[in-house]
């Protein structure tokens, strides 16, 4: 059960209250498939990264789908080590949508990952709590602060 105070009084309290509230890794059902062969498709359950740029799907998966490397990158792990990976651009289904992304070509074992710039393209966002994606419902318009008026507004 989730339990936030509105106001903590002390460190410790909020600390405390982020401790027991249950969060944990988001995964959710994807696709990849291949921009050149849309009837090339890979099926898999994806970890989403909102820390991650790009996507990663292993490298045995893409080239099951006809996706070949087009570049290097240099890459950047959360160990503060940086590897030279491949590199391609694919398209990526989530929730009945479709986005282009670039895709890194993992090590066969590593997990699947959806990353921010693909989510940011659907127009989702990540719900740590429930562990869900949802579609962004608001769209903001360009407020002045000023008694709630708009841009373009009197």
């Amino acid at each position: 059960m989730l339990r936030i105070a509105p106001n903590p009084d002390t460190a410790a309290q909020l600390t405390q209250l982020l401790e027991e509230t249950p969060m944990g890794a988001t995964y959710v059902p994807a696709r990849v498939i291949n921009p050149a062969q849309p009837d090339r498709i890979w099926e898999g359950t994806f970890l989403v990264d909102t820390g991650a740029m790009s996507c990663v799907v292993p490298e045995s998966a893409l080239r099951s789908i006809g996706i070949a490397p087009l570049a290097a990158r240099t890459v950047y792990l959360f160990d503060g080590s940086s590897q030279r990976r491949l590199i391609a651009g694919a398209q990526f289904e989530l929730l009945g949508d479709t986005a282009a992304g670039d895709v890194i070509f993992g090590e066969d074992g590593e997990e699947p990952i959806i990353g921010l710039t693909v989510l940011e393209s659907l127009g989702l966002i990540v719900d740590p709590f429930a562990e869900q994606l949802h579609r962004r419902s608001v769209i903001r318009n360009q407020d002045n602060g000023a008694n709630g008026a708009g841009v373009g507004q009197a």
